[in-house]
């Protein structure tokens, strides 16, 4: 386990996020379309795009996407989870874990833990140095 795939969790999340929200945004989209109404008839022959299929198959391969990304992800908190607990010291074990695998803020770490924050991402940040370059 390397410090970048520690890390890569909480950029995983971040991106799952980012295509639910496209998701949502896709959906809201479907519903204002479906609520034009303008009380006159409309048939456009000329149109041979069904507006219907393409807004549900936009949506699917969004859903497919985040399905994907979400496999990754549950695959890398596995791969982290079980390489946190080869870490020796406690704290240590704990920082890391509620950093990359919960993606807990400092303010929500020193609160569970009981520690500064400053004290908090000092001691992950010593640590994951000590790891070596993101590239290690």
């Amino acid at each position: 386990m390397t410090r970048k795939n520690l890390e890569q969790i909480f950029f995983l999340r971040k991106e799952i996020r980012m295509w639910e929200e496209e998701l949502e945004n896709i959906h809201e989209m479907a519903q204002a379309r479906s609520k034009r109404i303008t009380g006159m008839p409309f048939a456009n022959t000329n149109e041979k795009k069904d507006p219907v299929a393409e807004v549900a198959m936009k949506a699917y391969e969004v859903e497919v996407k985040i399905l994907e990304l979400k496999k990754t992800l549950e695959s890398q908190r596995l791969g982290a989870i079980n390489w946190i607990s080869e870490i020796e010291d406690p704290l240590t074990r704990t920082l890391v874990k509620y950093r990359c695998v919960d993606n807990l803020s400092w303010d929500e770490i020193s609160n569970r833990i009981g520690y500064e924050r400053t004290t908090c991402s000092k001691k992950y940040k010593e640590y994951m140095d000590s790891l070596g370059g993101m590239n290690e």
